[in-house]
């Protein structure tokens, strides 16, 4: 709760922001196309910026929990990457994070089989915490975000950062309690003004009231998360109103893509730029999106409908395969587990595993991590953050 009820993120000239739809649990997608976006940015960059910071920063819309299999491995990797990095992990909250929500869509079950039974509560208290919406100011322009969308309730941005949200789900009638309805819920409409949310919360809301919205507050568009969209994202109400999916193959049988958006500073568009012709010359069509056909595929577009510069990457579902993870028990233990998290194999010699033991009776499921990215799931960036707590 040290972080405003509205957190304002910056996109300096040589930053990448990485903006990140609902994820739902789908823990190898988030670790498959979201987060490896790093190491593949620090491919495109290294050269051209030896010396410099090439970490991206992140900023997730909402809906880490429920519908998907391990929405306690999503939530507690990205608590810790925030802890870890907070200046370079951004989270707002989703309508999953709630008490009432996510004890009927899977995520309080979840908490009971895997970890301690008042896990869940611990969560649901932290969700009360988490900022229910973002500026994002560039040097060409600046957007909002939250996860669901607008609201009678929402004229200006600075009002909003006087909201209640750590009351909000806790009790009835609480003070701002449709202004934060519309944001975690509403949708967008093809009708005139707000209309009430088929959703049972929230509201819907039309073109005209998005328009009066960027008017007002002086931003280019509003990007948002809280809907399947089949390409991953979509642009509505005249560009002004972007909606951002990040899991694919919804539910396992959606068959929709997942996307993320990365906005770009100045300095890493032109790289970016740059980078692409330079694939271009050598016959890479990098620019265009793709068909994806394949499990795990990605294509990559840059669409800029205001001034800011912003690229989209499209993925399927990560491959189904079994994948081995590993993450840390204590600071001698290190636990290799299956594609689920569960603990087959430990060794008291960090990742060495040639003398491992099979007796893992003492091992406490953790986050897991890919082992190409990090033995503990933390090591994402090129650097410790000044700031680590």
């Amino acid at each position: 709760d040290n972080e405003s009820v509205i957190v304002n993120v910056t996109v300096g000239p040589k930053d990448r922001l990485v903006l990140v739809g609902d994820i739902h649990g789908q823990f190898r997608d988030l670790q498959t196309h979201v987060l490896s976006h790093q190491r593949d940015t620090i491919d495109i960059d290294a050269a051209a910026s030896e010396g410099e910071n090439v970490d991206c920063k992140y900023l997730f819309l909402g809906d880490y929990v429920d519908r998907g299999p391990q929405g306690v491995e999503v939530i507690t990797l990205l608590l810790a990457l925030k802890v870890e990095y907070p200046n370079n992990v951004f989270m707002i909250r989703g309508n999953h994070e709630d008490a009432q929500v996510s004890r009927l869509y899977g995520f309080l079950t979840e908490c009971k089989n895997k970890l301690e039974p008042s896990s869940w509560g611990m969560f649901s208290e932290v969700f009360c915490n988490i900022p229910l919406g973002a500026t994002v100011e560039c040097e060409t322009g600046s957007f909002f975000c939250c996860h669901g969308g607008l609201s009678p309730n929402v004229d200006s941005i600075e009002a909003l950062q006087f909201l209640n949200r750590a009351d909000y789900g806790h009790s009835l009638g609480e003070d701002g309690g449709e202004a934060i309805d519309g944001l975690l819920w509403s949708d967008p409409g093809e009708h005139k003004g707000f209309r009430r949310n088929m959703r049972g919360c929230g509201y819907t809301f039309g073109s005209d009231t998005t328009s009066k919205f960027c008017e007002l507050n002086r931003v280019s568009f509003v990007c948002r998360a809280h809907q399947m969209v089949m390409a991953g994202y979509q642009w509505e109400h005249d560009q002004k109103l972007l909606t951002l999916f990040s899991a694919p193959n919804y539910c396992g049988i959606n068959h929709n893509k997942g996307a993320i958006a990365i906005v770009l500073g100045s300095a890493a568009d032109a790289k970016y730029k740059a980078a692409v012709t330079a694939k271009a010359a050598e016959g890479d069509d990098a620019d265009q999106i793709k068909p994806v056909e394949e499990a795990g595929e990605c294509s990559t577009s840059e669409v800029a409908p205001s001034a800011i510069p912003i690229v989209f990457r499209a993925f399927t579902s990560a491959p189904s395969e079994p994948c081995t993870l590993y993450y840390s028990v204590d600071p001698t233990v290190i636990v290799k587990a299956d594609a689920n998290g569960s603990p087959i194999m430990a060794s008291l010699d960090g990742p060495n595993f040639d003398n491992a033991t099979d007796d893992v009776s003492a091992a406490t499921p953790r986050p897991a991590a890919d082992p190409n990215l990090a033995i503990d799931g933390l090591q994402y960036f090129g650097k410790e953050d000044e700031n680590k707590k």
